[in-house]
């Protein structure tokens, strides 16, 4: 993803970025050397990278940076620490991927995540300076490739270079999966419009621009097409003339994919389980939104570069004034490209994930204080949190961050098991640290980090402990059903859902998992099926027309029985009956033509009043109705079909011949099942 998950979000784990130190003397982004050894301090970090209190009586808990990443499956860490506008430290830990032994160093290329949106803005913010784009016009004024289609949410408002970089444009797309090394990589105007071979939805607005604020890589994507239109450039060459070279991240690229030689020095991104990526990361098109590589050293040029030029000190890309136009928030904290901390003067930073990849880069544009963190893992901002902590602490940086009871309490069911962890929590419960929705929220976050850092069954019982602790509120039994839905437990979670969604009517996250659960229980297969013939009775009608006294698959069904059609058709291949829906129009919503009869071995003799029609072969998914009688689970299944969403069926419908297949299942029309063919691509 080119974000951090949305379950990270819900866990309400906020990644604090406020770091407040001494003010230095300004110099260049270009001159801040590296030093040749790390500090005593960095290795004091090392040594004791995280220390969690211990229950009554018991010794504090210690463990070493090597500790710590092995706890959370980080096979690399690479980190660069800023003081007083200098890179004070840089260091780097582990190995390249999981099962290599060769070592990161800092050279070693990392993937940005959404860190590659600041440095994107950086760039387009220097061509608004060149007068190539504004800030404030509609940017279908510039766009050439591509337009922003215009509908109900743009007649008064626009989507403007602006709201595209603060994420207020209204815009659709949260982030990016990126693509496997071995897939079809789509062009960007297929990302745009979601067409096949991208993964991920079109990119529209459906938010009146600049009435709220919502985070969106597709409004960043749009922003990397603008760049390319106005200059005519390929996007990675247009940002290395821009910002790169202009400040010396000579070990950084938004080429997507690397040429060989950088990609022989990138590192090789681990899941959370410690598993590899294959092929070693993801393509991603999605360059402006997700597509730098680059290196905490390099990160720790970008973010100098940024506190001295708001102060004039620098400049080398931006002026003063658009510099602190970029650090000025739009709404909710969010400036151009960045995130601003409002109780901390001077802060601003972003983090970001790829698969398999994690990064972290805060700085103090006032006192010149900041880190860059990057690592080869989807775990490496646990890992991040605590090293930050530990850095401004031993940096004797004048440091406020909310504590992370959560993260804590995952750390220590992953050292000494759930159970101690909980014990843990009910003990912090008695003490005066919050009030109860904060406890409330406390345990949400373990059960989440539970379930998904390896430990469902455990995240089951934490969200269980949280429903009966908290049982008037609806987010509980949210989070309960999605845990019972990712172990397999459907009804459960259809239950928890359906509670949840009952004392908070505006849950709209409950309403499309429910739909979801309740399409998935139908358990499709695809599967390749050969052509036949069918001969039977037609009819044409339409879904609507079927919901009305004037429905003509009723009046089919009691011919095939009161004038014996089956009993007329020669040359049966089999016993069954299959209903044919063929001839769409369009799609389900349009007319079709139903055939009701049986598979034939030969259609040379058709009897009058019938039809032999031949049944192209193809790819279908297959789905097996509930038992019921016939009237109430063939329209409830096609119901449950036709509401799923492409993903959920197998692939894209053809329209051009369904079936279902009534078998030895359906003697018993009060208690029959069915299997419904769907032609899929």
């Amino acid at each position: 993803m080119s974000a951090i998950p949305a379950r990270l979000i819900k866990q309400q784990v906020g990644l604090s970025l406020i770091l407040v130190g001494f003010l230095g003397v300004g110099i260049s982004a270009k001159d801040s050397a590296k030093p040749a050894q790390p500090s005593a301090h960095l290795q004091r970090v090392e040594e004791i990278a995280v220390e969690l209190p211990g229950a009554p009586g018991e010794e504090p808990l210690h463990l070493s940076l090597p500790e710590l990443m092995k706890t959370f499956n980080v096979p690399g860490l690479s980190i660069a620490v800023i003081e007083n506008y200098k890179i004070v430290d840089v260091k780097a830990y582990g190995v390249i991927a999981p099962g290599s032994s060769t070592p990161v160093t800092t050279k070693t290329l990392f993937q940005a995540g959404s860190i590659s949106k600041p440095v994107a803005a950086t760039g387009a913010l220097s061509l608004v300076e060149q007068g190539k784009l504004s800030l404030d016009e509609n940017v279908n004024n510039k766009l050439t490739t591509w337009k922003v289609p215009e509908n109900e949410f743009t007649q008064t408002e626009k989507v403007t270079l602006r709201r595209l970089m603060s994420h207020t444009a209204g815009l659709t797309v949260h982030g990016f999966p990126g693509y496997d090394v071995d897939a079809p990589v789509p062009s960007i105007v297929q990302v745009l419009n979601g067409e096949k071979p991208a993964n991920t939805d079109p990119i529209r607005v459906d938010i009146v621009p600049g009435t709220k604020s919502r985070y969106s890589g597709g409004g960043v994507t749009i922003e990397q097409l603008m760049m390319m239109d106005v200059t005519g450039k390929k996007f990675p060459d247009l940002m290395r003339a821009l910002v790169l070279d202009k400040i010396g991240m000579t070990d950084s690229s938004y080429e997507q994919p690397l040429p060989p030689a950088r990609a022989a020095m990138t590192a090789g991104g681990a899941y959370g389980d410690g598993k590899a990526v294959h092929g070693k990361w993801h393509v991603y098109p999605e360059m402006a939104a997700a597509g730098l590589w680059t290196t905490p050293t390099d990160l720790a040029k970008f973010a100098i570069e940024i506190a001295l030029s708001k102060q004039g000190k620098a400049n080398h890309i931006l002026s003063q004034k658009m510099t602190q136009e970029m650090l000025t928030p739009v709404k909710d904290n969010v400036g151009l490209g960045l995130f601003m901390e409002k109780d901390t003067p001077g802060q601003f930073g972003h983090d970001g994930a790829d698969e398999g990849f994690q990064a972290l880069l805060t700085m103090n544009a006032d006192t010149g204080n900041g880190i860059a963190l990057m690592a080869d893992s989807d775990n490496g901002i646990s890992v991040m949190n605590y090293v930050l902590r530990r850095v401004a602490k031993e940096y004797a940086w004048n440091y406020k961050m909310e504590p992370d009871f959560a993260g804590d309490l995952f750390l220590l069911a992953k050292l000494k098991g759930t159970e101690k962890a909980l014990s843990q929590y009910d003990a912090l419960k008695q003490s005066k640290d919050g009030a109860s929705p904060i406890h409330e929220a406390i345990l949400n976050s373990l059960g989440y980090r539970l379930l998904y850092g390896g430990k469902e069954q455990d995240a089951v019982e934490v969200f269980e402990k949280n429903v009966r602790e908290y049982p008037q509120s609806s987010n509980v039994y949210d989070s309960l059903g999605e845990a019972y839905m990712k172990v397999g437990k459907k009804d459960l979670a259809i239950q928890n859902y359906e509670k949840s969604l009952q004392m908070n009517p505006k849950n709209n996250n409950a309403v499309e998992q429910l739909k979801k659960l309740k399409g998935e229980a139908m358990n499709p297969k695809v599967v390749d099926q050969d052509g036949f013939t069918v001969i039977g009775i037609t009819a044409r009608t339409t879904n609507a027309k079927e919901m009305t006294p004037d429905g003509a698959i009723g009046k089919q069904w009691t011919r095939i029985f009161q004038e014996g059609v089956l009993g007329k058709i020669p040359n049966k291949a089999d016993a069954s009956i299959v209903a044919v829906y063929t001839d769409y129009a369009s799609d389900h919503n349009g007319e079709y033509t139903y055939l009701l009869g049986a598979r034939v071995t030969s259609d040379a003799q058709v009897p009058e009043g019938m039809v032999a029609k031949k049944i192209p072969g193809g790819k279908f998914a297959v789905f097996t109705s509930d038992k019921g009688p016939a009237p109430q689970v063939v329209p409830t299944t096609w119901m449950k079909i036709n509401s799923l969403p492409q993903n959920a069926v197998g692939g894209d419908r053809r329209y051009r011949a369904d079936y279902e297949i009534y078998d030895e299942r359906a003697r018993d029309p009060q208690n029959l099942q069915v299997d419904v063919y769907v032609g899929i691509r």
